[in-house]
């Protein structure tokens, strides 16, 4: 029966999308002794919540989509009225300082901000708890003051 399982399972594996939910009736029939008409129902109510799941995916992409282009059109009409609002050469300096911020230093203060990227020294961040490195240190501390380390 687990070799049965197994095989059905290595089969199943590279099987396209639609598939898989045949497959898992086929699983957990095995495993819960389902009867047909209990499979037929079971791979039923499975088609219907992919189904669901693949509609609510693309709700919810079409509506980022459509909040990127209000963020994009908030942002122009933004920078329209500070247009107006600066002089050609505030501008020129906005305008400059707007491509420096875009170029290079994005990426490392995002990085900064969730501790991927290395400190000032450039080591890595020390666990994730702000009080980790400080525990580690203190523990490392009582064991050398066990050890006679003070003479």
């Amino acid at each position: 029966m687990l070799v049965a399982l197994l095989a059905l399972t290595t089969v199943a594996y590279g099987q396209k999308k639609g598939e898989k939910t045949l497959l898992k009736t086929e699983v957990m029939a095995e495993k819960l002794g389902l009867d047909d008409k209990q499979k037929a129902a079971l791979d039923k109510q499975l088609k219907e919540a992919a189904a669901d799941r693949k509609a609510q995916a693309e709700k919810l992409r079409a509506l980022r989509e459509e909040m990127m282009r209000d963020a994009f059109v908030a942002q122009q009409a933004r920078e329209a009225n500070l247009k107006e609002l600066l002089t050609d050469e505030q501008w020129a300096q906005y305008e400059k300082l707007k491509a420096e911020r875009k170029k290079g230093n994005r990426g490392r203060a995002m990085g900064k901000r969730f501790g991927r990227s290395g400190g000032p020294d450039g080591q890595a961040r020390q666990g994730r708890r702000p009080d980790m490195r400080r525990k580690m240190l203190e523990k490392q501390e009582k064991k050398g003051n066990d050890d006679g380390g003070d003479e």
